[in-house]
């Protein structure tokens, strides 16, 4: 599926995967190709469909929020959040920086570098004792 990401106008082929199609299925039906696939805009000026993405971005980060207390989570949630978690959990499946920051759509590997300077204590504990054990 081609995809053109707004914030940077970059385009991107992502991989459409069998969980993904039963999503996407539910939300195409009835769309013609230039709608949008998500109902979160609903108007047609731009300064209304950035205020109708703001919106709908806080009630994502609300419910996440909502999740977190109920799992426990202490850490203050939000989407940017798992924009980090996702690089910190690709890095440590040993996938090249470079292609973790296509992934996240950065034209800079420097941006990407912020993402992963930011790892968990944990996980930099980790990686001293597997240097000093050996």
């Amino acid at each position: 599926m081609k995809f053109q990401r707004k914030k940077t106008s970059k385009n991107y082929n992502i991989l459409i995967t069998d969980q993904l199609n039963e999503i996407l299925q539910f939300y195409l039906n009835g769309k013609e190709n230039d709608d949008f696939i998500l109902p979160i805009l609903n108007s047609e000026t731009l300064s209304e469909q950035y205020k109708h993405v703001q919106e709908a971005k806080n009630r994502s980060n609300k419910g996440l929020r909502r999740i977190a207390k109920k799992c426990g989570i202490r850490e203050y949630l939000t989407s940017y959040i798992s924009r980090h978690s996702f690089a910190t959990h690709a890095m440590l499946k040993d996938i090249p920086l470079h292609v973790i920051s296509s992934m996240l759509g950065h034209s800079k590997l420097n941006s990407t570098q912020i993402y992963l300077d930011l790892l968990p204590t944990d996980i930099l504990d980790r990686y001293h004792k597997q240097l000093t054990l050996t």
